[in-house]
């Protein structure tokens, strides 16, 4: 196939309808000169986001030794597939310290970082506990000015939440005005983490009061609250909010 332009939408329609095998038995089959960092960098997001992340790491290697220099979409795409490894194999350093070392490397050549970059790299300090690296990131995402998203805020809050700085995860919170179920997830949860079950409860119903829906994860992380309070009426107040919800 000589076009890349109709190559690379191939491999992406393939993909997106649930194929990803079939874009990676066109993709094997074609020739090289068809294969531009696009699509490249289509394919490692296709299997990123069909959680196959050690394939999208072996083909992100194998586009670098073919000379194809990634851009900004290919770290946004392997950021996560880093993270998700880690996920999927276990606690494994190297991978995270990758997937940090790829977020430097987009701010060292500018190559503009997303909200989906900070997201990655602010999950992989948060799992191992780099806060001065994740303090470092904070830094570039108010230079980058993508602070006042709520992906970001959420990330940060997670980070410090999980990096024993909850103090700060709780001072971000405050300064979230349209507050999503994650966000409202990370500070729960994060009470939870500290031992504060009462408190964790208490914004959980705040979270009702405000109109947010709660989802699998909240009404998992409130029933732990509860249970560690061994507060039936708050279980079975939470039960009732599960059958509403149909969760």
């Amino acid at each position: 196939m000589s076009l890349p332009f109709l190559f690379n939408n191939l491999v992406t329609l393939y993909a997106k309808c649930g194929h990803i095998n079939r874009s990676l038995k066109l993709f094997s089959k074609t020739h090289g000169e068809s294969k531009n960092v696009i699509t490249w960098t289509s394919l490692i997001t296709q299997l990123s986001h069909h959680k196959k992340p050690l394939q999208a790491l072996e083909f992100f290697n194998q586009m670098r030794s073919t000379a194809v220099y990634p851009n900004q979409f290919t770290f946004s795409a392997i950021l996560p597939a880093c993270a998700d490894t880690v996920i999927v194999h276990g606690e494994q350093n190297k991978l995270y310290d990758g997937a940090v070392g790829f977020f430097r490397k987009i701010i060292r050549e500018r190559l503009g970082p997303n909200q989906v970059s900070f997201s990655s790299v602010l999950s992989a300090c948060a799992n191992t506990g780099m806060l001065d690296t994740g303090k470092q990131i904070h830094g570039a995402a108010v230079k980058q000015g993508l602070i006042t998203l709520a992906y970001v805020k959420n990330s940060l809050m997670d980070m410090y939440s999980k990096c024993g700085i909850f103090g700060d995860a709780v001072k971000l919170f405050q300064t979230i005005g349209d507050r999503d179920v994650v966000t409202w997830n990370v500070m729960v949860m994060g009470w939870v983490q500290n031992d504060n079950f009462e408190k964790a409860c208490n914004y959980f119903w705040v979270m009702r009061r405000e109109g947010v829906s709660p989802d699998e994860a909240s009404f998992s992380t409130v029933l732990h609250a509860a249970a560690n309070l061994a507060a039936l009426d708050q279980g079975t107040l939470i039960h009732d909010q599960i059958i509403k919800t149909g969760e």
